[in-house]
């Protein structure tokens, strides 16, 4: 960094600052641990500005406070020009703290206490020898700066001067994209605020994709796959159908990759300033605007098998009509108690209670009407195994994919997955669209 640090002393009665600021230069690899930083003597008792007259704001700022015994204690006060919304505060070893917002710290309290002064856009903490023992014990105080809330970033708004175009854009249609070439394999793409682009092909998997206008699948399409290793909707929409017209096709989102992939990282907006400070690891959807899936609902969400379906078979009947589709995917329940019997299936053609799978079934699934007799007459039992459709729910992301075919209702504005944690546990399969 190689910057300066200004320290002023101020009075604590009047607020005022007392004549005279050292300037405390900046020592270079001169440390054990950390080799680099300011070195500067503190008068206990005392109250200090300090400034880094270079820059405007620091992002992150650690504090090594050395031989303050009880009953002595120091305030630093750092001003800053951006408006942050709160500040991380971690005192040594101890859990995160959240600066006050109403009232400086008494002397009395533990090291780290501090004092966020919304209006006056400052920060200041207490360094203090409460409960220390050794004259030469080290505490260690890390400020770290947030610009959003603690619930997230809002919505960020449009620019004033940008409208919505009046034309549909085309995936497929090189000349409506910058340069005139289509988007490759492995590249970013950002969808800007003023486009409706309709996905009309199936893209190559990208990297980053980011949406900040609209991105909607072709319902004339049967089957497309969306793939990326990573997707942040700011601002913009990603749709598939919508609450008028559901979609009757196959959109398939898929997260790529591996925790070494292309991980969402605060950027800067179109204005040029880094407002959206919400950053993600690899294969994430992030949604800061809104994803509207809107599928065909099913009119038959889980049927018993009409007949045995034996290990190996690639096809089984159901005891009534079904309006799955090709494609869709279902699951047949355990026969008997062991849970791992149950397995999912795709299926490659259906015809009314006729269901054909594209793999072979690894379990026998029993399915068929018992006769009992009881007091001489027959009592007809079903038990037939259940076989439910699993097309209608979206697949949860850690799997890579998020997949959408029916029912799904739409996420409304700032309302983004990881505000509500949503991560399965291995040989989980399925989520409801109910985020």
């Amino acid at each position: 960094m190689g910057l300066p640090l200004l320290l002023t002393h101020v009075d604590q009665v009047t607020g005022a600052h007392v004549p005279g600021t050292s300037s405390i230069p900046y020592r270079d690899n001169m440390w054990h641990d950390p080799s680099d930083g300011w070195a500067v003597p503190l008068v206990v008792g005392s109250f200090y500005d300090a400034a880094f007259p270079n820059m405007a704001d620091f992002t992150s700022v650690t504090l090594e406070a050395t031989g303050l015994l009880p009953g002595e204690h120091a305030y630093v006060r750092f001003k800053h020009v951006t408006d942050w919304a709160y500040w991380k505060v971690w005192a040594g070893g101890g859990p995160l703290k959240i600066p006050s917002v109403k009232s400086l710290p008494g002397s009395g309290a533990s090291t780290g206490s501090s004092y966020h002064d919304v209006q006056n856009r400052s920060l200041t903490v207490l360094l203090s020898g409460l409960d220390e023992t050794e004259p030469a014990a080290v505490q260690v105080i890390r400020l770290k700066p947030e610009e959003c809330p603690r619930i997230g970033c809002p919505v960020p708004p449009p620019p004033v001067s940008a409208e919505k175009e009046p034309f549909i854009r085309l995936w497929s249609n090189a000349t409506q994209w910058p340069g005139g070439t289509l988007p490759e394999a492995g590249g970013d793409v950002k969808v800007p605020f003023p486009w409706n682009l309709k996905l009309d092909i199936e893209p190559p998997v990208l990297e980053l994709l980011d949406i900040r206008g609209s991105l909607f699948f072709d319902d004339s399409r049967p089957s497309t796959v969306l793939a990326a290793a990573a997707i942040r909707i700011f601002g913009g929409e990603l749709a598939a159908g919508s609450p008028t017209r559901p979609f009757p096709g196959r959109a398939t989102i898929r997260l790529v990759g591996d925790r070494t992939s292309s991980s969402i990282d605060p950027v800067p907006d179109d204005s040029g300033r880094s407002s959206d400070r919400v950053s993600g690891g690899p294969k994430v959807l992030l949604v800061l605007g809104k994803l509207s899936l809107h599928g065909v609902p099913s009119l038959v969400s889980w049927a018993r098998l009409g007949a045995t379906a034996a290990a190996g078979s690639s096809s089984a009947v159901m005891s009534e009509d079904v309006d799955w589709v090709p494609g869709d995917e279902v699951v047949l329940a355990a026969r008997g108690h062991n849970p791992d019997e149950a397995e999912v299936v795709e299926l490659s053609a259906v015809s009314g209670r006729h269901l054909t799978f594209t793999t072979p079934l690894k379990h026998t699934h029993f399915g068929a009407p018992a006769a009992a007799a009881t007091g001489g007459s027959a009592v007809v039992v079903e038990v037939g195994e259940t076989c439910v459709s699993v097309t209608r729910e979206c697949r949860p992301l850690s799997f890579g994919v998020l997949s959408v075919k029916q029912g799904c209702r739409e996420i409304p504005i700032n309302d983004w997955l990881q505000r509500n944690h949503y991560h399965s546990k291995p040989g989980s399969r399925t989520l409801p669209c109910t985020w």
